[in-house]
């Protein structure tokens, strides 16, 4: 018997870790982490128990871009088959799957069905509360999004948090039962110099309406409220590339003359950071889901993001329904 977790980032390894210790712990565990890049599955893999087996994820997500899946069935049987033998190799009894919105991970779900494994969704981020992804609001996109949709539930691939799932894990309470609350623990170190942090996310890639220049701009809003003379420390998501963290701290250094830009290097999740800062500190995003948990990690920081103008220029309209729901949903956090 073993649990397998379908792994995305520093979070989800986090809570995955937080739940193999807390629910079935004679249960053992094994982490098979998603990576597009040799350098993202070493960041990642290195904060995970080395009692952990990790494994890298099947490459298959070039599969689901655009309608490849029905051009390539072969291909697509045949990572269906990869998965069912390393369940059958690990002895899989509960597959936990945290984005089962991306097709990857219902495939997974589809192939665990199939076998008779238990099949639970856990935490992942804002996506685990907003109840699914954005895409463009107009009749072109909607018709593409429902050509997909149909076609990927012909071949027996559902996505989406609507799939019939036997348990949830989650740190903020949701509707959906049975409902199991996730715990995490946070490494206790000393950044009680860090008053200002930005967190920062690939926009451009997620976002492509979204240019560079809009997102520096956005994150000069922040920049602005920070007292002249003070230091602000930007994270970076694992997934931004060296050449984007440069052109970003370049033109901050250029365009924040009073304030003092650095990168904040530690390769750890933001929730560690957050749970270390001083009081009266503040934390600021785009839609980073540490915004929604911050409140319950240090209640002595302020949460604040910068999507009140940004959301504008998203055409998938992901970012405007992120923007509603933290609003609505999530009063501690201040709109700049």
């Amino acid at each position: 018997m073993s649990r397998f977790f379908l792994v995305r980032n520093f979070l989800s390894v986090k809570t995955a870790t937080a739940i193999a210790e807390q629910y079935s712990v004679e249960v053992p565990s094994v982490f098979s982490i998603e990576a597009d890049s040799e350098e993202y599955f070493k960041k990642v893999s290195s904060s995970v128990s080395l009692s952990i087996p990790v494994l890298q994820t099947e490459p298959i997500n070039w599969l689901f871009e655009r309608f490849n899946y029905l051009r390539h069935y072969k291909e697509l049987f045949q990572s269906s088959v990869k998965i069912a033998d390393l369940f059958k190799k690990y002895n899989v009894t509960e597959l936990f799957v945290n984005y089962p919105v991306h097709e990857k991970d219902a495939l997974y779900v589809k192939v665990a069905k199939r076998l008779g494994i238990h099949v639970s969704f856990y935490e992942e981020g804002s996506c685990f509360y907003t109840g699914g992804r954005g895409r463009k609001k107009n009749i072109i996109s909607e018709i593409k999004f429902w050509m997909k949709h149909t076609s990927l539930w012909f071949i027996g691939i559902q996505r989406g948090y609507g799939v019939s799932a036997d348990n949830w894990y989650s740190l903020l309470p949701i509707e959906k039962r049975p409902w199991h609350k996730v715990t995490i623990s946070y490494d206790v170190r000393d950044y009680s110099g860090i008053k200002y942090l930005f967190l920062s996310r690939p926009v451009t890639l997620d976002f492509p309406s979204v240019s560079i220049e809009l997102q520096i701009k956005s994150i000069l809003k922040f920049v602005k409220k920070i007292p002249a003379g003070e230091t602000l420390f930007i994270k970076f998501h694992p997934r931004e590339t060296e050449d984007l963290k440069r052109i970003i701290i370049s033109e901050l250094d250029k365009l924040a003359v009073d304030v003092i830009v650095k990168t904040f290097s530690d390769e750890i999740p933001a929730e560690d950071v957050v749970f270390n800062m001083p009081a009266n500190g503040i934390v600021c995003g785009f839609d980073s889901s540490t915004l929604i948990y911050g409140y319950a990690i240090n209640k002595n920081v302020t949460y604040c993001s910068v999507l009140s103008d940004l959301r504008k220029h998203d055409t998938m309209g992901e970012l405007e329904n992120l923007y509603h729901v933290y609003k609505k949903e999530f009063k501690h956090i201040k709109f700049i």
